[in-house]
Parts: C-alpha cells; sequence; structure tokens
C-alpha cells in the first residue's frame, strides 16, 4: 500500500509536488486514503518506516495552501484504520494539525474503513493488522458488475473496465479486463466495443474474468 501524499511535503526540493499547480488544475475533489494519523498506527498498516513524518506535513502543506489560496478543491478523506471511527479522528496528530484546516463539510464526509477486499486472492486475514477484516466475497455474480462501467486509463494508454482491480499484469489481455488502447482508438470505440461487451456478458454467462470471480467489490447493476 502506497500514500502518495508523502510527496506533498517537497514543495522546496528536487522531485516536489507541484501544490499550486494541483490547486489551479481545475479538479473539484482529491481523495486522500491513507492510514491513522499516528505513526505506530500508520506504520503498522503500510508496512513503511521513516515516511509517517512526511504524509503529515504533506498533508498539512496542501491543506495550508489551499486556504491561503481560497481553492475550491475539497479533501475526502477515507482512512483505513484498525480503530473505530471516533478513536481514529480523535488521535492527536489529525485532531490538532489537520482537522482545524479542514472545512465543516470535509470533516462531515470523514470515512473510516476497516474491512477491505482481498486484492484477487492476493491479500489474507494474516495480512491485515488486527482490528481489520477482509470482506466476504458475494456468491453469485450473474448480473454485470457495475465497476465494469467505470473505466479506467493507465499511464500507457491501456483501458480497463474497471478501476478498482489491478493485478498489475499490464498485458492488454492480462487479467480479462484490458479491453483496448487509448492510442489505437478513440475511447467510444473501446467502451462500445466487442472486448467491453463480451466481459459484461460474461457475467449472465456465469464465466466472468477470473480475478472477478473472488473480488468482493462486486455491485450488481
Amino acid at each position: 500500500m502506497r500514500d502518495g501524499s508523502i510527496l506533498l511535503h517537497k514543495r522546496h526540493s528536487p522531485g516536489k509536488a507541484d501544490i499550486e499547480g494541483l490547486l489551479s488544475s481545475g479538479m473539484e475533489v482529491l481523495s486522500l486514503s491513507t492510514g491513522p494519523f499516528r505513526q505506530d498506527l500508520w506504520e503498522n498498516v503500510y508496512r513503511s518506516r521513516g515516511k509517517y513524518d512526511a504524509l503529515v506535513e504533506g498533508v498539512v502543506n496542501l491543506l495550508s495552501r489551499r486556504n491561503a489560496l481560497a481553492s475550491d478543491l475539497r479533501l475526502h478523506i477515507c482512512f483505513r484504520s484498525p480503530l473505530s471511527y471516533s478513536k481514529t479522528v480523535s488521535l492527536s496528530d489529525f485532531r490538532n494539525r489537520v482537522m482545524p484546516l479542514l472545512r465543516p463539510e470535509e470533516i462531515t464526509s470523514i470515512e473510516v474503513v476497516n474491512r477491505f477486499d482481498n486484492w484477487g486472492g492476493q491479500i489474507r486475514s494474516v495480512d491485515l493488522p488486527r482490528g481489520m477484516s477482509l470482506r466476504r466475497t458475494p456468491q453469485f455474480k450473474h448480473r454485470p458488475c457495475s465497476w465494469t462501467f467505470v473505466p479506467m486509463v493507465s499511464w500507457d494508454g491501456k483501458v480497463r473496465l474497471c478501476a478498482c482491480r489491478f493485478e498489475g499484469k499490464e498485458r492488454l489481455h492480462g487479467d480479462g479486463l484490458y479491453v483496448g488502447d487509448a492510442n489505437q482508438s478513440s475511447l467510444g470505440e473501446i467502451w462500445y466495443g466487442d472486448r467491453s461487451r463480451a466481459v459484461r456478458q460474461s457475467f449472465c454467462d456465469g464465466s466472468p474474468p477470473s480475478v472477478c470471480r473472488s473480488c468482493t467489490m462486486y455491485n450488481s447493476i
């Protein structure tokens, strides 16, 4: 698990995050998925050492600059936490350093999740910290999953039907969800093409892509 907000603390160094560019990009909502704002808890969730301070500094930098520029960008925070909602938002680093910089609607929209997908069978219960658990896989998947109507275009132009499932197999037919290449066809041609229709139809036929069979994110349309 990676927390991209770590890079936001590098405002004046090589490879720095362009906070001003981000705030002026026209983006309306920025989602931050991160661990609890306490060093030991965050490091336990992300299996990473020595980066927690950069995380907090990065979020503070972003919000401070956002507020100074009166940007309309809204931050949506989703905590991956082994703690309850009340305990997660009460941690001192979050309560004292981050929460004062949030707008009222951002505070009320904070999410805390502790049940997770198995990521195509790659994550097991023993891999999770105490207080976290895996979701159950739905028994029946006979209608197209709504996620097959949420496109994702990767950095190299490859297009896939699901934005929440990714195994790291960056080939056109790597996991059955790659349906085209934006460098070769228009998004419209890909979206309404034979490959896209075949993936959705496979659910109705009882033979969805293998990566979808154990997925707990399934949501029937």
